[in-house]
């Protein structure tokens, strides 16, 4: 009969759309669950990214407070260096004055200006040790510095990814996913990058004796 033919197709047209909302509604399922577990982990890479960023600059920052302290040594070394000059030419003033008189001077005094002469040589030493020290801090705490600008930028970057993966996961717009999925893929690399930066060992092999060795002299002066 033709009323039940209009039946049956109207009930196989229904269970068709049926079937397609259900399709639909699995796919859109299972990329929810893509979307959500990808946002996931690249807010993992992002807070890992952002916690470097802080270390790397709090590194920076006390090296750069090491290398004031180095320079600041340096030029009290510099400044018994030339302590030490002073008092050997005041003495050898006085020897060439007493030899223009015709009189010898005292041994005591040829000692003295010798005693000098090496305290100088060690000052000076010590002195550029230290300068060498402030300049190789310095040059590590720029690299720390130039990793930390990497770290904050990958996190910046991440930061968008994870945006537009929420926004795609609300609009069920996979395009967005994918372009989340290479915004994310640029700010890993970028974070990558700045972990496989090696810094280079501090230069503070003796540092304690000379140190020790730069009060000695500094007590013998005063």
């Amino acid at each position: 009969m033709p009323e039940e033919t209009e039946f049956k197709s109207m009930v196989e047209e229904f269970e068709e759309n049926l079937k397609e909302q259900r399709q639909e509604q699995k796919e859109d399922s299972s990329f929810l669950k893509m979307a959500s577990l990808s946002t996931a982990i690249i807010a993992v890479i992002a807070a890992l990214a952002t916690l470097q960023s802080g270390s790397t600059v709090n590194e920076s920052l006390s090296k750069k407070n090491d290398s004031a302290v180095a320079i600041s040594k340096a030029s009290d070394q510099w400044a018994f260096y030339q302590a030490k000059g002073i008092r050997a030419i005041v003495l050898e003033s006085q020897r060439a004055t007493l030899t223009a008189l015709g009189k010898t001077s005292p041994e005591s005094t040829n000692q003295e200006i010798e005693r000098y002469k090496k305290e100088q040589k060690d000052i000076k030493q010590i002195a550029e040790k230290y300068d060498k020290e402030s300049e190789q801090l310095n040059i590590e705490a720029e690299h720390l510095l130039s990793q930390h600008h990497g770290y904050a930028f990958s996190v910046a970057i991440l930061q968008i990814s994870v945006a537009l993966s929420a926004i795609a996961a609300l609009t069920k717009n996979r395009q967005m996913w994918i372009m989340s999925l290479v915004v994310a893929s640029a700010g890993t690399f970028l974070a990558a990058n700045s972990f496989m930066m090696k810094t280079t060992e501090p230069a503070h092999n003796g540092g304690l004796a000379l140190e020790q060795k730069a009060h000695i002299i500094a007590k013998e002066l005063l």
